[in-house]
């Protein structure tokens, strides 16, 4: 539960995935009345009925960090010296979890200006040695220290535009059934429609190599060989075998054919588009660039 105390306010993390476990209690609500509508139908064999359960969902530790933002957000302007020596007084660096909120996240957050950096995170002083400088890689703080040594914050905040640019699952399939296997294009500030003349095509978004579903791919329905790998593994190594098939197949194609332009997007149509991520509203726009 939260306290008073700062430090263990932030450090009693709660579940990181809690929209998996959202999910898998709106599905077991969902199995559930399809079971007991089962069971009416037919409630001489409702023995035969297995109840349903809820999906397992791994319970993952996360810090409560907002707590300690709001604490930085309130000494914003102060003299950055009495910020820090008192922050070793709100956390306790002995332990682990106090080092791990202290130095990881909020020291990390901000960027010193009189250490060689630039408000952003940029080195400005070269006899800074970059591979013995933490964060010389970063390329944005939320908060930064002036030259006078004041403790100032950035205008627009990374934290909350990092979590704009989350989309879930739904939005993504969301948006992918709006595009109904079509291609929006852009020409002179206006979006247009272009849709398929020839065969069949299917737009999903698919996982990339890190497990984000984040890539738009367009396939097409063909027909001849194509080739499907299956992966398992040994103590001693990884290995794929390859299987040779022929028949209908999605062929993924990077720069889809056959695609007309059709009619301008509604006012409705625009308005959602423009509702949606700004990732996910490029990936879409970019199929229809030089079309």
């Amino acid at each position: 539960m939260s306290t008073k105390r700062l430090q263990r306010t932030v450090i009693e993390g709660g579940r990181r995935n809690v929209y998996e476990r959202r999910k898998s209690s709106k599905e077991l609500r969902a199995a559930e009345r399809a079971y007991l509508t089962r069971i009416n139908q037919d409630w001489e064999n409702w023995d035969e009925e297995a109840e349903p359960e809820i999906t397992p969902v791994w319970k993952e530790f996360s810090d409560k960090l907002s707590p300690m933002y709001r604490w930085l957000d309130a000494q914003v302007g102060r003299v950055w010296a009495d910020v820090r020596s008192e922050v070793f007084t709100k956390f306790d660096i002995r332990t682990t979890a106090g080092r791990h909120i202290t130095f990881d996240h909020l020291l990390g957050s901000v960027v010193d200006t009189l250490s060689g950096f630039n408000r952003y995170g940029y080195i400005v002083d070269p006899d800074i040695e970059v591979e013995h400088t933490k964060g010389a890689w970063r390329r944005y703080y939320d908060y930064y220290v002036d030259q006078s040594g004041i403790l100032r914050k950035h205008d627009s905040d990374s934290r909350r535009r990092y979590y704009k640019s989350y989309t879930t699952e739904a939005e993504l399939q969301e948006s992918a059934k709006w595009l109904n296997n079509n291609i929006v294009g852009l020409k002179d500030g206006k979006y247009y429609w272009f849709c398929p003349t020839e065969g069949i095509w299917k737009a999903e978004w698919e996982k990339n190599a890190y497990g984000y579903t984040y890539l738009l791919k367009y396939y097409y329905r063909d027909n001849g060989h194509y080739t499907t790998k299956t992966y398992y593994s040994r103590p001693w190594g990884n290995f794929s075998y390859e299987h040779k098939h022929h028949g209908d197949f999605w062929n993924p194609i990077d720069v889809p054919f056959g695609y007309r332009q059709r009619g301008e997007l509604s006012d409705k149509d625009v308005k959602y588009l423009n509702s949606l991520n700004e990732r996910v509203r490029d990936q879409i726009l970019s199929y229809g660039k030089n079309r």
